[in-house]
């Protein structure tokens, strides 16, 4: 787990969540959402509509938790969500963490923040200690407690970073696809 950071309400425009770096890709399309909790008309469709206007709005005793599920095994960077503390208030995360597995039972914390009245994108790393993304199927979201003690959450908008590695040039088809080089697989290399 990383240090504790504290944010400070800074003015961030929305459209500029592109990724930590240049050749960051948003990976959250590939995967399945879910949330803790939510009031209804406000559930995880609200995270992932592209509008600063809508919410998600937990419902229920915290810890409140955004989870993304991928299908394979992702190398993921980090995850960043949409806050606006002038707006929500109460209803604003003031302490998050997230968290990193394979499976439900082996999550670890990777990052931990204090917000003091976020306005805008806050960017949570996925890497582990030597800086490396981390290579998980499971990214969680947990919002700890709110300002002011306020019981639900308001998260407008979130979204998962990888790195975009390209495949070298010079690799045939076949090499592109999958290399089944370990020797159980190795019987699935070719087709019949």
């Amino acid at each position: 787990m990383s240090d504790d950071e504290t944010t400070t309400s800074t003015m961030v425009l929305w459209d500029d969540c592109s990724g930590p770096s240049p050749d960051s890709v948003e990976v959250g399309e590939n995967s399945q959402w879910t949330v803790s909790s939510c009031k209804a008309g406000n559930g995880v469709r609200r995270l992932r509509d592209g509008d600063p206007n809508t919410v998600w709005q937990s419902d229920g005793a915290q810890p409140h938790t955004i989870s993304v599920f991928f299908r394979e095994r992702t190398f993921v960077e980090c995850i960043c969500f949409y806050v606006d503390y002038e707006d929500d208030e109460t209803y604003t995360p003031n302490r998050v963490c997230a968290k990193v597995g394979t499976m439900l039972s082996d999550m670890v914390v990777v990052s931990m923040k204090d917000l003091e009245q976020p306005r805008g994108w806050i960017t949570m790393p996925l890497t582990d200690e030597s800086g490396r993304p981390s290579h998980v199927f499971i990214v969680e979201l947990c919002v700890l407690a709110n300002h002011q003690n306020g019981r639900d959450t308001h998260i407008r908008q979130c979204k998962v970073f990888a790195k975009n590695e390209p495949l070298p040039p010079n690799l045939s088809c076949q090499e592109r696809l999958h290399k089944f080089n370990t020797a159980p697989l190795s019987h699935f290399n070719t087709l019949r």
